[in-house]
């Protein structure tokens, strides 16, 4: 006998009736539930990241869309160790040769200069720099450039395009 059939005898004899049983949860459902909710933080936090990541790119390797500071850095064939691009390609630091150190020549970032139509009154500015004559700036169309020289560390130009 089922336990409908038991119920329903024990309550024409007057009797307790059995207790009806208990409705179990659906847990097919919630678990199909808890699973879309996990592809879904998932995949975000996947596009979340991809986006992250994609605009701390240094910017580098010469294809089409890369800032003048990239091509100007790839057309003059600079290495990496002395000459960073930064900020998604917007900026790049040159580090120039002294007595002390290692670094670029002055006609590396001549080339740099000349890459990016600097004005020639910018180029005998920085020539003519002295160690005590500290930070030295210039702008010209959307550069802006900053640098310091000393005759141990060389001449260090940072390049910002705006």
């Amino acid at each position: 006998m089922s336990p409908e059939q038991l119920g329903a005898l024990a309550e024409s004899l007057g009797g307790p009736t059995a207790p009806a049983p208990a409705a179990r949860p659906d847990w097919k459902w919630k678990l199909g539930l808890a699973v879309v909710a996990g592809v879904i933080l998932f995949c975000t936090g996947i596009g979340v990241g991809a986006l992250i990541f994609r605009s701390n790119d240094d910017g580098e390797g010469g294809e089409k869309g890369d800032s003048a500071l990239v091509l100007a850095k790839d057309k003059c064939s600079l290495s990496s160790a002395n000459a960073s691009v930064g900020d998604g390609g917007n900026s790049l630091t040159l580090n120039g040769a002294g007595k002390e150190g290692f670094g670029l020549s002055y006609t590396n970032i001549e080339c740099v200069l000349k890459e990016l139509n600097t004005p020639d009154h910018v180029i005998s500015e920085m020539s003519s720099t002295r160690a005590l004559d500290g930070k030295q700036t210039a702008q010209w169309g959307k550069i802006r450039a900053s640098w310091t020289y000393h005759p141990d560390q060389g001449l260090d130009l940072i390049l910002v395009s705006e």
